[in-house]
């Protein structure tokens, strides 16, 4: 077996063959331009843009997986410079209902949801 550097000038150079065995890393996650969702929901990560709110990511309840708690979304939000850890919740019902309102979060980046 042969380890080759992709990022060296001969490894670009190396003509990969077959048999041969790809190994790539995991890229690291981030979240800089995105939030994340998690727990019962069907999507994962949204990229994001100014002014986006909890009901632009949850737009129904259609967006829930089976027996999630429409009353209880739980924000976790890193704040800057220091990145101190704020929890913010919101009840998915009362955001749809007032869509754009202060039952509606404004969403940030590296959100997790």
């Amino acid at each position: 077996m042969r380890n080759i550097d992709l990022n060296s000038s001969a490894g670009r150079n190396t003509e990969i063959m077959n048999g041969d065995k790809l190994r790539v890393p995991a890229i690291r996650p981030t979240l800089e331009n995105s939030v994340e969702l998690s727990g019962n929901v069907f999507r994962r990560c949204l990229s994001i843009q100014r002014g986006l709110r909890l009901t632009d990511v949850l737009s129904s309840f259609d967006e829930l997986r089976p027996n999630a708690d429409r009353h209880y979304v739980m924000i976790r939000r890193e704040v800057p410079p220091e990145e101190k850890i704020e929890v913010i919740s919101a009840d998915l019902e009362r955001a749809l209902s007032a869509r754009g309102s202060a039952a509606d979060p404004q969403l940030h980046a590296r959100d997790r949801s």
